[in-house]
């Protein structure tokens, strides 16, 4: 008969628990699914009951504190017994976004030539303004010659150019350029900071007209390049070229001084003579105000390559 409690022993096991016995065999194995049990993959467990491919020691994680000197290595025929440190290595600053202090001599050329912009820019607004006003005195001026009337608005246009824009605008001019005189001296002087020297001219060549264009267009050019981070070792840094936007102020500058000089000097006691006169008038004074423009964005340049160069200063 058989054996019922060996039967019944067998019917009550659950069904996960039907695999046969690995641990009775005499050698452990490990079946893949999906490979048939003749093709069994014996692997052999490990040695010491631990995974091979897990480390004893976990390694130091990025970002940890540096080992201290006791558990540096120590130099080939140091004594074990005495006291040795590493030496410190010194470590490279980086630039910020603030000036570097390099010395005493550099003045930052920022807040003077802001205050210089504001200047330009004003004056060019009051030579805008001159612009419109002789536009309007050439229209009434027109109106005049065909019908004979509107003399009293005529001369309105005529009291207001010259009792208020012009001394305005003469004031502004001599004002502004005193401004950029000092603001151009004092980037000059800053490339000498950089290892740069360039001669100064004489304060008397400021005041000769056409000559002070050309100096002030010299000093922007200088400290353009002077302060140029890319040539600081270059010995012919005086060479590279220059600042376009003082070319392009030195250009329009001068052509303004020959515009309205040849305007100033046309007959005004004829209505044609005036129209004539006005027309060239206000040829200069838009000359006028694109050059003093072309200054803001030179003296803009400057500052910049000033600050750039004096954060990456070595």
């Amino acid at each position: 008969a058989p054996d019922v409690a060996a039967t019944a022993d067998d019917t009550d096991r659950p069904a996960w628990d039907t695999a046969p016995d690995v641990a009775a065999t005499s050698q452990e194995a490990t079946t893949i699914p999906g490979i048939d049990e003749t093709q069994a993959v014996v692997i052999p467990p490990p040695k010491g009951g631990e995974r091979p491919d897990v480390p004893t020691e976990l390694p130091t994680p990025m970002g940890s504190p540096p080992r201290p000197a006791r558990d540096l290595p120590r130099p080939i025929g140091a004594d074990s017994t005495s006291t040795w440190s590493p030496t410190p290595v010194e470590s490279t600053p980086q630039p910020t976004g603030e000036l570097a202090p390099i010395d005493r001599v550099f003045r930052d050329p920022g807040p003077l030539g802001q205050l210089t912009q504001l200047a330009l820019l004003a004056t060019a607004a009051i030579s805008v303004a001159m612009v419109v006003a002789h536009i309007v005195l050439n229209n009434r001026l027109t109106d005049y010659a065909q019908t004979g009337e509107s003399v009293p608005r005529v001369e309105s246009v005529q009291s207001i150019i010259g009792s208020w824009l012009r001394p305005l605008l003469i004031i502004a001019v001599l004002g502004v350029y005193l401004v950029t005189v000092v603001w151009a001296r004092r980037v000059v002087a800053n490339i000498a900071v950089f290892g740069k020297h360039v001669p100064e001219a004489a304060l008397w060549m400021w005041a000769i007209p056409l000559v002070n264009i050309l100096v002030l267009r010299q000093h922007i050019d200088s400290a353009w390049r002077g302060s140029d981070i890319l040539l600081r070792d270059d010995p012919e840094w005086n060479r590279s070229p220059g600042n376009w936007w003082a070319l392009g102020f030195a250009a329009l500058a001068i052509a303004t001084v020959g515009v309205l000089f040849y305007g100033s000097i046309f007959d005004g006691k004829t209505v044609e003579g005036s129209i004539d006169s006005n027309a060239y008038l206000m040829i200069g004074y838009s000359l006028l105000g694109g050059a003093l423009l072309g200054l803001v964005r030179a003296i803009s340049g400057v500052i910049e390559r000033q600050h750039s160069r004096a954060r990456h200063f070595v």
